[in-house]
């Protein structure tokens, strides 16, 4: 391909990614769905920066604080003999960036171009030690996918780093999804592994969007909040304000998203939310804290979370 020719047609880059936050089952995932649905944005799933700390033997790199990847590490490896690159980086060790390569290839981009963009990375002097080096690298990543798809914006689910961020993007857009917190103790109680503590699920729901609130009464920060209640109920009137606040025009075929051909659809395999976003935005889930949850588990949760619970509305009669 004449990449001259594909630069040409390419949109100009918009200096404004937007990045999507919200407690793991709160919507950030059918959020995404549907900001990638739209003809300008380009939109990534969980390319967090932990993800990158390291090559460890042990699938808890986090927490044995490993050191970071160095690029000899990642080229002595036989990407190009490899029949599945993702199951050889298992083997060789790179549990961490084996979970990173298999989240961006839901995105669309495949664990080679992974292996080109962190040989340039390392080229241009920047590194995976620091928090900013991986978010950059993270963006490198994401603007592969917008350029692929002939888009304008980048986008990402986004960590709690916040500061950081804004340090690399001031422009940047952020959303933060809101569900009631007895919900999403309800959703990680019956999927997945999360085995929550109510208590400690509602401090941890409390502290994040308590966070994100001052973010949105900062000056000069583009901050949102959006309510998963609104979406479900008037998905047409929320998305059209979320397109506003991004400065993007409103288009109707975001709503269609589950119709359309999305990396996050040609890839589902393993993805927690890919049976909520291969249908239509609905209502059925809300609420359901009432059904799932024994009464001291509810309370347990509101105890911890009262403040946020009471400023977001989700105690009022």
């Amino acid at each position: 391909m004449d990449l001259r020719r594909f630069w040409r047609r390419a949109p100009a880059r918009d200096p404004r990614p937007v990045f999507v936050r919200g407690m793991s089952r709160s919507g950030g995932t059918l959020m995404v769905t549907l900001l990638d649905a739209h003809p300008a944005i380009a939109m990534s799933y969980e390319l967090y920066p932990v993800v990158l700390v390291g090559p460890t033997a042990s699938k808890n790199f986090a927490a044995e604080n490993p050191g970071p990847l160095e690029l000899a590490d990642l080229e002595r490896l036989p990407w190009r003999r490899a029949r599945k690159p993702l199951k050889m980086l298992e083997e060789h060790g790179f549990h961490a960036f084996r979970t990173f390569a298999a989240r961006a290839w839901r995105s669309g981009v495949e664990p080679q171009t992974l292996l080109d963009c962190m040989r340039d990375h390392w080229r241009d002097g920047d590194d995976l030690a620091s928090l900013s080096g991986r978010l950059r690298y993270i963006e490198r990543v994401g603007l592969e996918k917008m350029r692929r798809q002939h888009k304008s914006r980048w986008g990402a689910k986004c960590s709690s780093d916040f500061e950081t961020y804004l340090e690399l993007w001031p422009d940047a857009r952020f959303l933060n999804m809101v569900r009631d917190g007895r919900d999403v103790l309800a959703s990680q109680k019956t999927t997945g592994s999360f085995q929550p503590q109510p208590a400690a699920l509602g401090q941890s729901w409390a502290s994040l969007h308590r966070r994100f609130h001052e973010l949105v009464e900062r000056p000069n920060v583009h901050a949102m909040e959006v309510i998963y209640e609104d979406l479900a109920h008037r998905p047409e009137e929320t998305v059209e304000r979320i397109c506003t606040f991004l400065d993007v025009p409103f288009e109707r075929e975001m709503l269609d998203f589950n119709k359309r051909d999305l990396t996050i659809y040609q890839r589902p395999q393993g993805h927690l939310s890919i049976s909520r976003i291969t249908q239509p935005i609905d209502a059925s889930k809300i609420g359901r804290w009432r059904e799932d949850l024994a009464e001291t588990e509810a309370a347990a949760f509101v105890e911890a979370a009262r403040p946020e619970m009471e400023r977001l509305g989700y105690l009022e009669a």
